[in-house]
């Protein structure tokens, strides 16, 4: 009540809470001082300065209220780089950036400075070794660590390759995840430099929507994939023939004995992008999953994996679904998409309206939206696809 420290503080350095002597920690020469905390639910923290002997007297101090973020500690460097998606290997004089992130257990940033990494890099050609490099480094305020590398052509001739070799060394005790684009930490694996002419090698599928409702009404129910070609060094491809196709008879399934050869009007030309596009429709009300690839003109690439996209049917009301595992998830729309052997795939959608449990505890609608992922099962009591009708899902990992 007089403004006088008492007892009641726990010390975190130091013995007396409200005294300034010896036992308390000084700033260092930028002025910090820095404390790792075990952070409980509730924490009210203090901290204060002032001459050796003083005490607290709050009445006699100026004083501040500060919020407090707590910030989970990095436990890996991820390597990432700016390479072109997809591509194989680099064009001579073409500079790479490889960073180095610290990530916290969740795999986000962590931003801790001055935490030392030390790499080994090895750069050669075919024919002679250019640099060999022991390079120590501490991360910035951000927590990252970013190295650049290029190789220039050696000399004439489209038959000499250039390597480059990165070996961490020391990452002070931390994991290190490789995102790269090639797997360069992967033993045996290298970033290779080439003066080859550039020739199509990869055609990557994707839609941006995963799944419709099934309908017969008018031309039916419409879906749109592209198709993006690229050469050796992720530049896309212009001016090439993209075949679509699938397994569905309603979709993009041509029934023909030259599987090289889709519909015409599933034939696309890429464009300056890489990219071709091809949209169609599918009459028919029945639910269904429909695997989707693609193939150059002249049938040498298959594209790198197939999509599969779900034609859905609302969730049969009036009865409970049981044991169906979660294919979609659209949390935005805040729809399912479930399915089970021979059954579905069905979609329904879920409010605050609900009744939400994780196996035999009941939970929130944020808690049940916020953990349910893909590869989950649920059981699903449907009322009716009415918002003002309650239905209830109980989800299991």
């Amino acid at each position: 009540d007089d403004g006088k420290c008492n007892d009641e503080p726990i010390a975190v350095y130091g013995g007396d809470p409200c005294l300034i002597d010896y036992g308390d920690e000084t700033t260092d020469a930028d002025g910090n001082i820095v404390f790792d905390l075990q952070i409980d639910e509730d924490l009210f923290l203090w901290a204060w300065t002032g001459d050796l002997g003083d005490r607290l007297d709050i009445d006699n101090a100026e004083y501040v209220l500060a919020e407090l973020m707590a910030v989970k500690p990095a436990v890996a460097f991820e390597l990432t780089d700016d390479m072109h998606a997809e591509a194989l290997m680099v064009p001579f004089g073409r500079e790479v950036t490889f960073t180095f992130q610290l990530v916290d257990e969740d795999g986000e940033p962590a931003a801790e400075d001055d935490v030392d990494l030390t790499i080994l890099s090895e750069e050669e050609t075919d024919e002679r070794l250019i640099r060999l490099r022991t390079r120590s480094y501490e991360t910035n305020s951000s927590g990252r660590v970013e190295v650049r590398f290029h190789i220039d052509r050696p000399g004439p001739g489209d038959d000499i390759l250039g390597y480059l070799d990165l070996t961490v060394e020391d990452s002070d005790d931390l994991d290190v995840i490789d995102k790269s684009t090639v797997g360069i930490l992967d033993g045996g694996t290298r970033l290779v430099w080439s003066g080859e002419d550039e020739a199509p090698t990869t055609l990557v599928l994707e839609q941006k929507i995963a799944y419709h409702e099934a309908s017969d009404s008018g031309s039916g129910a419409r879906n749109t994939v592209t198709a993006k070609l690229v050469d050796q060094y992720g530049d896309p491809v212009r001016g090439e023939t993209v075949h679509f196709f699938s397994d569905d008879p309603e979709g993009l399934f041509y029934d023909t004995d030259d599987q090289e050869l889709a519909q015409s009007g599933y034939r696309k030309t890429t464009s300056r992008h890489g990219e071709a596009t091809v949209s169609y429709y599918r009459d028919d009300d029945r639910a269904g999953t429909e695997t989707i690839w693609a193939i150059s003109e002249d049938d040498s690439i298959r594209s790198k994996e197939d999509v599969v996209h779900f034609w859905v049917e609302e969730a049969p009301d009036g009865g409970v679904l049981s044991n169906y595992e979660v294919i979609i998830h659209d949390k935005d729309r805040r729809r399912l998409v479930i399915a089970k052997s021979g059954s579905g795939p069905y979609m329904i959608a879920y409010d605050s309206n609900d009744q939400f449990n994780h196996g035999a505890n009941t939970e929130n609608f944020k808690s049940f939206s916020d953990n349910l992922e893909v590869g989950d099962f649920v059981d699903i009591d449907v009322e009716s696809h009415d918002p003002d009708d309650v239905n209830a899902f109980t989800r299991y990992e």
